[in-house]
């Protein structure tokens, strides 16, 4: 085995002490734990909690009474545990109006094939605020799904007023 020293030269003078190499167990160390976190954080494991592939949104912007609705995204993991599945959606509302207006998760519903209306999911992060004129607010509305439901459409319906679709789809 090599002794710390024959290193002096490559690594320089400040990581040894006067009794000739034992800060190099500080090096090892600090390298050693750094391949850990290398290979702990490259490792993957397929579970439950993994994005479905498959089922997408028509994202997009849409306008409606001065406020900007923008989808930007969906997500659609199983929920642990149980036989259904969490959709998330990303969601940016920008005030383009002179007034300030209200935009949040309740204002959301999920549509099914069957004309089924689902309300967002209490147990997850939803978001909501006032937005001034000028500003934008942006959120995650998420709701829970049984497996075998198909989900038609994202729906903003404010004060129980359809507004808005957005085509949920699965793709093949």
């Amino acid at each position: 085995m090599f002794h710390p020293t024959c290193f002096k030269p490559l690594l320089g003078e400040a990581i040894f002490d006067e009794k000739g190499g034992r800060g190099m167990k500080k090096v090892w160390l600090s390298i050693i734990l750094c391949l850990i976190m290398v290979l702990a954080a490259c490792s993957t494991t397929a579970n439950s909690d993994s994005p479905q592939e498959g089922i997408k949104a028509k994202v997009g912007s849409d306008m409606v009474d001065g406020l900007k609705i923008d989808i930007k995204n969906l997500e659609v993991n199983k929920k642990v545990n149980t036989k259904k599945e969490i959709y998330t959606f990303t969601v940016k509302g920008e005030n383009r109006s002179s007034v300030s207006l209200g935009l949040g998760s309740i204002d959301f519903v999920l549509k099914t094939t069957s004309n089924k209306l689902i309300e967002p999911d209490p147990s997850m992060k939803a978001f909501g605020d006032n937005i001034f004129p000028g500003k934008s607010l942006k959120g995650f509305v998420s709701f829970s799904v049984p497996e075998t439901t198909k989900i038609k459409a994202l729906v903003y319906k404010p004060k129980n007023k359809e507004l808005i679709k957005w085509t949920v789809f699965k793709d093949s």
